[in-house]
């Protein structure tokens, strides 16, 4: 007989689980939190935006209509002028990409490997604060620095590298300078947690077995890294593509992005209809590109590992 707060019960009057049963969460409930956020700040406004693409301006006071639907701010957007900012856009989203690559590696490389412990956190701190820094004002920071009277410029010409004043605010190469600089850290932090899981005995056993320090770090290194530099890329490329703070402070009219121009759309022009046509070829592109760098890294993936292949020693029959 079981017994509840001291009264004897029959046996079956209480239904008890099995044991070893538990209660089991639906599947696909741990999903719910992350699909309702892409839900509320990712589909409906980016559908808002599309559905005010097919819109247009309805007067000199009025932001958008959507009465009658059309394609022709699509026309608009891809115009000549559009198409040469996009192409100097990407071209600077895709250096600075590859430049935060080239830099972020070796150092998130020494901070995961070479670098004592219990000095990591104190590195990866000085990684991050200046990231915490606003925006904006780091920004500014560099358009004081790069400025003709500024202390980069005083220190070049002390240094007797150049002969006047530095001229290189206002330009795509300030902009370039800045971008990297803005978006460093999210290049490095994913490497760092890609190189730290590295396993040290891996690296002992290709040199045990004869191999390189190139030959370790290119079939070893780079292919365990490989999740980091994919999210490092995707970090930095899809902000960057978008940025419109960066070519405002230190580019200029020489250093336009789209993203000034989508902003200038929806803030100067009250053209709402034209700035969400900006947005979403802007953002087209960045789906596309990415998808072709994504295929691009799988196929370079595919190629090293049957190269790697190809140079294992058969074994020799006895």
């Amino acid at each position: 007989m079981t017994t509840l707060e001291g009264v004897a019960v029959p046996p079956g009057a209480v239904d008890v689980p099995p044991p070893g049963r538990r209660l089991r969460m639906p599947k696909g409930l741990g999903a719910l939190p992350i699909s309702v956020w892409i839900l509320l700040f990712f589909i409906l406004p980016f559908g808002l935006v599309v559905w005010y693409s097919f819109g247009y301006k309805p007067g000199l006071y009025g932001t958008h209509a959507n009465d009658v639907l059309s394609l022709d701010r699509y026309g608009q957007a891809a115009s000549p002028a559009f198409l040469s900012i996009f192409v100097r856009t990407l071209k600077i989203a895709v250096t600075g990409t590859v430049l935060c690559l080239i830099i972020a590696f070796p150092m998130a490389y020494w901070m995961a490997v070479k670098l004592v412990p219990k000095w990591r956190g104190v590195v990866l701190a000085l990684v991050l604060i200046p990231y915490w820094t606003n925006f904006l004002v780091r920004t500014i920071g560099w358009q004081i620095s790069l400025s003709p009277e500024g202390f980069v410029s005083k220190i070049l010409q002390w240094a007797h590298l150049t002969e006047g004043s530095l001229h290189v605010l206002y330009t795509s190469g300030a902009v370039q300078l800045g971008v990297v600089y803005n978006y460093l850290p999210l290049m490095i932090l994913p490497l760092y947690v890609a190189l730290e899981r590295l396993d040290p005995k891996l690296l002992e056993a290709s040199r045990d077995l004869g191999g390189t320090a190139w030959s370790t770090f290119w079939h070893v290194t780079v292919p365990l890294a490989l999740p980091g530099v994919t999210a490092g890329m995707m970090l930095v490329f899809v902000p960057l593509m978008g940025d419109y703070i960066t070519p405002t402070v230190l580019g200029g009219a020489s250093g336009s992005m789209v993203g000034q121009m989508v902003a200038a759309q929806f803030q100067s022009a009250q053209n709402w209809a034209l700035g969400s046509a900006m947005a979403v070829l802007l953002m087209l592109a960045i789906f596309g590109t990415t998808a072709v760098v994504g295929v691009a890294l799988k196929i370079v993936g595919v190629v090293a590992n049957a190269a790697t292949s190809l140079k294992l020693p058969s074994k020799e029959t006895a």
